[in-house]
C-alpha cells in the first residue's frame, strides 16, 4: 500500500472536515472501525490533525451477535464515556446493527 503524502493529507483534512461538522472537538476522542487500510489511515490522521484523540479497535467480525470482540467495543465506548464510532460505508451497517444490540446511541 502506498500513497502519496500530498494525497494523505487532503484525504485527512476531508475526514477533519466531517468530524468538525459531527461537531468533534479538539481533545473529543474518536473509536476508530475499518476493515481497510486507507480509510483507517485517513481516519486516524484526520483526528490527529484536528486535535482528536483516535482510538483503534479491532474491526468486529459481525456486529449483531455478542461476541468478546463487540463486548471489549462496548467496553472501550463506555469507558470512553461513550464517544463517535468512525467507520466507512463498507461497515456502517455493522455498527448500526451493533448499536442495536447494545441499545446504545452512536449519534455524534
Amino acid at each position: 500500500y502506498f500513497r502519496r503524502y500530498c494525497d494523505l493529507i487532503a484525504d485527512a483534512e476531508r475526514v477533519l472536515t466531517g468530524l468538525r461538522k459531527s461537531g468533534l472537538q479538539p481533545a473529543d476522542k474518536a473509536i476508530l472501525q475499518f476493515d481497510s487500510p486507507e480509510d483507517f489511515i485517513s481516519a486516524f490522521w484526520g483526528c490527529v490533525i484536528g486535535g482528536i484523540v483516535p482510538v483503534p479497535v479491532a474491526p468486529v467480525r459481525n456486529y449483531g451477535e455478542r461476541s468478546n470482540e463487540a463486548q471489549i467495543l462496548y467496553s472501550v465506548w463506555e469507558t470512553l464515556e461513550k464517544p463517535c464510532i468512525l467507520t466507512n460505508t463498507r461497515m456502517e451497517q455493522g455498527v448500526k446493527d451493533f448499536s442495536r444490540l447494545y441499545e446504545i446511541d452512536l449519534a455524534c
